[in-house]
């Protein structure tokens, strides 16, 4: 897998500064600065990415993570019109239509702490919609897109999802064009 983020740099992102850092290894988010973007666009992958809201402590539900993908490039650093997976829990939303999506949940998870790290997995399909996600070795996200012609390669985001809060993403791996959808990450 190809390392996307490694701790030490920022360079391979698109991002505004005044929202994102670095800070002991990690790629910290805060603000209404908007999201922070790779360089290179993808349409079928594998993401493996480590992530936490460090605050605020108990997580109100409007400050929470995201990983955007199959979207517009957003040159304010918006959501560009992409699917979005929510980590740790795996709920989803398609910012086209600004509509939470109804995936399947092959394991419910009781509701994880969100100021803990957690290890997420996405493998993402783009010729057929279908996308799965696996949170600390525990697939709890299956989805497939009822029109997948709506669709398009682009970058992979991570998400400030609310104004007050300090997002944290580390550890970020991508394979592009998987030759299958397991996910690799479950037990």
């Amino acid at each position: 897998m190809k390392v996307l983020f490694d701790g030490k740099s920022l360079e391979g992102w698109d991002y505004n500064s005044n929202a994102w850092t670095l800070v002991e290894g990690a790629m910290r988010g805060t603000g209404k600065g908007g999201n922070i973007f790779t360089k290179g666009d993808y349409g079928d992958f594998r993401l493996i990415v480590t992530s936490r809201v460090a605050s605020p402590e108990g997580n109100p539900g409007r400050d929470h993570l995201g990983v955007l993908f199959w979207g517009e490039r957003s040159t304010n650093f918006g959501t560009g019109k992409a699917l979005q997976v929510q980590p740790p829990h795996g709920a989803m939303w398609d910012y086209r239509t600004n509509k939470g999506l109804q995936p399947e949940h092959p394991t419910p998870r009781p509701r994880p702490r969100y100021q803990d790290w957690h290890v997420c997995e996405i493998v993402a399909k783009l010729p057929t919609g279908e996308v799965r996600a696996a949170v600390d070795g525990v697939e709890v996200t299956k989805y497939k897109h009822p029109d997948p012609s709506v669709l398009k390669k682009g970058p992979i985001g991570m998400q400030i999802h609310g104004s007050v809060g300090i997002f944290e993403y580390k550890d970020i791996r991508v394979e592009a064009d998987p030759k299958d959808d397991r996910l690799i990450t479950v037990k």
